[in-house]
């Protein structure tokens, strides 16, 4: 097992502490900020020596960081599980959702991971909620974007490709068509050569009809295959920009947010 501890906290960490296997740095992160929430509750069983067991249900770090609003932690971390899988730790104790499931990562998303712990490392003394978008995507994609509830998420989701952002155009003023042209026309044509999809574009007009079921079912079926964490940030994406498509770039990395 490994502990990757930040650079930054490296220096505050107990000497017992400071023995770990690996150090993952950072040089330079840009976080595009949303509001967001971390909260969790930690479930503690409590075992005496008779034959009765009892629970106690115990705040967690995050529980007291959302009452308090005030950064009481000292030491943040990313933990490599016995597994693989990285989890986050506030004074080596784990992170959780707020639904109170612990806040756990593929082996593959060492550098979300990092991100995540970049976040708690960067509070200072009063707890900004709104500056943890990485820990609420992750959350999002734990608690909210199970095998039983995706379903009810595509769908909803499917909802803005009728209405997408980028298929209505205006033809004046001259400045807007330009900027159509320059970052909503390349999209589409991306569309069309990735996936083979050619959406219907409307011009001067509020007015639509809904894109063919076979473009439909085509579009679906491909978010559907996403992970938790890919589907939980191209919602994100949907919901900021109403644009089916400039989300599916997103997360495809063919366009990056700026």
């Amino acid at each position: 097992m490994k502990t990757f501890i930040l650079p930054s906290i490296l220096r505050a960490q107990p000497r017992s502490s400071q023995r770990t296997t690996g150090i993952c740095s950072l040089k330079t992160l840009s976080i595009h900020r949303s509001q967001s929430t971390a909260t969790a509750l930690a479930t503690e069983p409590q075992t005496s020596d008779g034959p009765l067991t009892t629970k106690r249900t115990m705040p967690s770090q995050t529980t007291r960081a959302e009452t308090s609003l005030r950064r009481f932690w000292k030491t943040v971390d990313v933990h490599e599980q016995e597994d693989g899988q990285y989890s986050i730790r506030l004074d080596l104790r784990n992170l959780k959702t707020p639904n109170g499931n612990p806040l756990v990562l593929p082996k593959t998303k060492l550098v979300l991971a990092t991100l995540i712990a970049r976040e708690w490392d960067e509070q200072r003394k009063i707890l900004k909620q709104h500056s943890l978008p990485m820990t609420s995507l992750a959350s999002r994609a734990i608690d909210g974007l199970s095998e039983s509830e995706r379903e009810v998420v595509v769908d909803d989701l499917m909802n803005y490709l009728n209405t997408d952002t980028i298929c209505f155009h205006e033809s004046k003023p001259r400045v807007l068509v330009e900027m159509q042209k320059k970052h909503w026309d390349p999209l589409l044509e991306w569309l069309k050569k990735r996936y083979q999809i050619e959406l219907k574009v409307y011009h001067d007009s509020i007015l639509f009809l809904k894109q063919s079921p076979e473009i439909h079912s085509q579009l679906k079926q491909i978010i559907s295959q996403f992970d938790p964490l890919k589907l939980a940030a191209f919602e994100r994406a949907v919901h900021a920009t109403k644009s089916f498509v400039i989300a599916l770039a997103l997360v495809e990395n063919h366009t990056m947010v700026e």
